[in-house]
Parts: C-alpha cells; structure tokens; sequence
C-alpha cells in the first residue's frame, strides 16, 4: 500500500510539473502573439508617419514650383514694361541680377526639398517584413555598456538564420547606442535599433562575460578557424593593465576564457573585424550544441542554464530556448554581416568630442532595407 501511494505522489508531482511547463509555454505563445502585434502596429505607425511627413514635403514643394513660375512670368512682364518705358541697360541688367539671384535662391529651396522628398520615399520602400520572422537581440555586456549587439533572425518563410552586427558607436539621436541600455532600459535600446534598422526585437537576451566564458566551458570549449594572425599588445588587463595575446592563424580549440579574448581583442584590428569574430564566436558555440543530442543531455542544459542565469538578463524562458532550438535547428546559418564604415556609415566626431558613426546619406534607409533584404534573402 506504501508503494502504490508513493506511485501516486510521484504521477501527481509529474502531472504539475507538465501542466506547469504546458502553462509557461501557453503563456509565452500568448505574449508572442501580443509581441507580434506590437510589431506590426510599430510598423505601420512607423509608414504612416513617413506618408504623412511625405505629403507634406510633396505640398511644400508644388507651393514652391508655383511660386517659381510665378516669378518667371513677373520678370517677362517686368522686362517688357520697363523695356516699354526705355530703362537703360544698366537698369535692365541690374534688375536681371535682382531676379536672377531671387530665381536660385528659390530653386536651392525647391532642391532641398526634392532631397528630402525622395529620402523619406526610400524611408517608405523598404519591403514589407513578415511577422512570421522571430527577432532575436543578442547583447554582451561590460560594466553596464553593451560591448557587443548582434541581432538574430530566423525565418521560416525561406529556412534561415541571419546574424547581423550593430556597431556599438552608431550616433543616434544625440547618444551612441551602446549607452542606451545602461542608462535608459532595454525598451529604449530597441526603440533606437527600431530607427537605425527598422526591426524591433521580438525577445532579447544580454550576456556578460562571466556568463560568455561559462556557457563555452561547460560545453567544454569551442573550435575556431582563424584566418590571419592576431596580435593584440593591449589587451585589457587586471588594474587597469595592458597585456600581449597572439593568435596564429589555423584550427583552434578555445576554452572560455580565451575565446572571450579572441572576441573582445580590437587594438591592432577595428571595432568591426571585432564584430565579425564574435559572430565567429557565437556559430562556433552554435555548432558545438547542434553536435551534442539536445534532449538526452538535458539534465546538462538545465545546469549550466542554472549557473549563469544570475549574469543573464532576457525575456525568454529556458522552455523557449530548448523550443526554438529544436524548431530551427536544422535552419543555415547565415553569418559575418556587419553594419560599418565600409558599406553604410562613416566617422566622425561628436560636439563633445566622442568618437561616433554617422549614416552615409544622413538617414537609415539604406541599413533598413541592406537588413530586410539579407533577412528575407
């Protein structure tokens, strides 16, 4: 009889323990639903503004045109009148000039606002962008500034995962981005990325390095083929020290700790080669856990979920992590994107004499529809 109640306990422990499980899953289903919505409202607030913006830029500039054939016709009657009454040349020739002047200031106007007119139409032509795509934003993290902002999105509608590289010092309304989350929250850091690339993630997870060295190690390192020597003679060290690391080019195999260097290293490279490894970095690891059989290892996943949760900040559950990874992970990876001063923006400096990128055409619509097009590719 003993047994048959422990039986009991043990079935009715197990049953809570999957309804529990049923409800978590059922409640994030049900907020990434709302997710969605939000996403699609954001989207069409977004065009919305844009077309209004636009019809007004298009009303300005007929007034405008207008405006200026009006002048045109006043010179041709003016010219005749005061031909009429014997001007002398000089008069005629200064009256010229008058209008002359007058004519290009109003067409410098009129230019101004054609610029305009058709940056906010490339603003309006980046593609529909499929609710159906699930974005992912990847943050690393030091001392409370975003080292590291990679996006990820998977699409079902063509069976693949993009990762694309957000620089850290892309100027946005006033602030660099990698400031945003330290002193604003997680809500305005994709509030800005919204605006810089048209997409607001769907979930986010942030990552500092303890918890960046731990995930590698406890899935007993990763292996990376380095394709050109790395040398770095100051590489951050303990109390504000410098030291040398090297890496030779070829197949290597990284323990935590030295893949967090190869990641971070940026002295004798550029911030977006940086950028590029750690994408490296992140599909070397990917490999690693697509080799390993997810769910006979589970007690595994579940501690080493348990030992870095407290250096993880995300909305997504350790049931929506296992869920998404058994969806998709047959999907191809498609990696090595990184938004930079070699395709979109350039340097420069701010007023308070910061070191910031700028976009090349003075707005986002070329980065907004460069994204869309590799996601949906």
């Amino acid at each position: 009889m003993k047994d048959i109640k422990i039986s009991i306990i043990a079935v009715l422990i197990s049953f809570l323990a999957i309804t529990g499980g049923f409800s978590i899953i059922l409640k994030s289903s049900h907020d990434d639903a709302l997710n969605k919505d939000l996403k699609i409202s954001a989207l069409i607030n977004e065009v919305g503004d844009l077309k209004q913006s636009n019809e007004q830029v298009y009303e300005t500039y007929k007034k405008e045109s207008s405006y200026l054939q009006n002048i045109y016709g006043q010179i041709t009657e003016l010219n005749n009148q005061y031909v009429a009454k014997n001007m002398t040349d000089g008069q005629i020739e200064k009256l010229k000039t008058e209008m002359a002047a007058a004519i290009k200031e109003r067409e410098s106007t009129i230019s101004e606002l054609a610029q305009k007119n058709l940056k906010l139409k490339q603003e309006m032509d980046v593609s529909d962008y499929s609710p159906d795509i699930e974005d992912i934003l990847v943050i690393g993290q030091n001392k409370g500034l975003t080292d590291a902002m990679i996006l990820v999105s998977i699409n079902p509608g063509n069976n693949t995962v993009t990762t694309v590289s957000i620089p850290r010092d892309l100027y946005y309304k006033g602030r660099k981005i990698n400031e945003l989350f330290n002193y604003y929250g997680i809500a305005k850091l994709e509030e800005a990325l919204f605006g810089v690339i048209g997409i607001n993630p769907d979930k986010y997870a942030i990552i500092d390095f303890t918890a960046f060295v731990s995930i590698i190690d406890s899935f007993d390192g990763v292996d990376i083929n380095i394709e050109k020597d790395l040398v770095d003679n100051q590489y951050p060290g303990p109390d504000f020290t410098y030291r040398k690391i090297t890496f030779k080019k070829g197949l290597h195999h990284m323990d935590g700790e030295t893949a967090l260097k190869y990641a971070r290293s940026r002295k004798s490279t550029t911030d977006f080669d940086r950028s590029y490894r750690q994408q490296e970095v992140l599909l070397a690891l990917y490999r690693k856990v697509r080799g390993l059989d997810l769910f006979k290892n589970m007690d595994k996943v579940l501690s080493v979920y348990e030992s870095i949760k407290d250096n993880i900040k995300t909305d997504l559950s350790i049931f929506e992590i296992i869920a998404f990874y058994d969806k998709y992970k047959d999907y191809p990876i498609k990696s090595g994107n990184v938004i930079s001063n070699r395709n979109f923006l350039y340097n420069s400096v701010s007023s308070t004499g910061q070191y910031i990128l700028l976009p090349v055409n003075g707005n986002y619509a070329a980065i907004k529809s460069y994204v869309s097009n590799l996601i949906k590719g």
